[in-house]
């Protein structure tokens, strides 16, 4: 921090942060922590009826989106994991995070952009690396989580039942062989 800026505000003034903004960037810091992704979307151009849309559809989803200065945010990720985020603040950005399948919020927010064709997705955090907005769009084609699992456990189970239906095509093969030798001994 430079001198200037240390003599700049509350601080710089021999007093200590509001509370009020000390509780902003806690809340933000716990948010970060329990997340398992992080989207940073710029919402400029939004009207307040688009946006309590976005948050309706992110609050059903189990997304939470949230909307705070740049500057908490950036003190909120400062010697975190999420740090990397920092880089990419600028303008009027709103943070989505999920603790849960990361596919969900990068889905409604690209659906949300393709409908109000307002807003865009600026990037995103996902398991310890920065992610740009064409991986996260590409992340929001992905099929449900479920879906991609079924898929797995299909394409590991095609090879089991193909090799039951062999072993059992052999067995059919022996004994109607033994059969047809036991036939022969009884005509003989």
């Amino acid at each position: 921090m430079s001198a200037d800026a240390s003599l700049k505000g509350r601080f710089g003034q021999g007093k200590t942060p509001r509370e009020d903004k000390v509780e902003i960037i806690d809340s933000l810091k716990r948010q970060f922590e329990a997340s398992s992704s992080v989207f940073l979307f710029d919402y400029k151009g939004l009207n307040v009826s688009q946006m309590a849309l976005l948050r309706r559809r992110t609050r059903e989803n189990g997304i939470k989106i949230t909307v705070a200065k740049n500057r908490f945010i950036a003190i909120a990720v400062s010697g975190t994991e999420h740090e990397c985020l920092t880089e990419r603040l600028g303008g009027q950005i709103s943070v989505a995070t999920t603790e849960t399948d990361p596919t969900v919020p990068a889905k409604i927010l690209k659906t949300f952009i393709g409908e109000v064709d307002c807003g865009k997705i600026v990037g995103g955090y996902l398991e310890g690396d920065y992610i740009e907005s064409k991986e996260v769009e590409a992340l929001a084609d992905l099929p449900p989580k479920e879906v991609l699992l079924g898929k797995m456990i299909g394409s590991m189970q095609s090879p089991t039942a193909g090799l039951v239906g062999v072993l059992g095509g052999l067995i059919n093969k022996f004994l109607f062989a033994l059969n047809a030798i036991a036939k022969n001994k009884n005509d003989m």
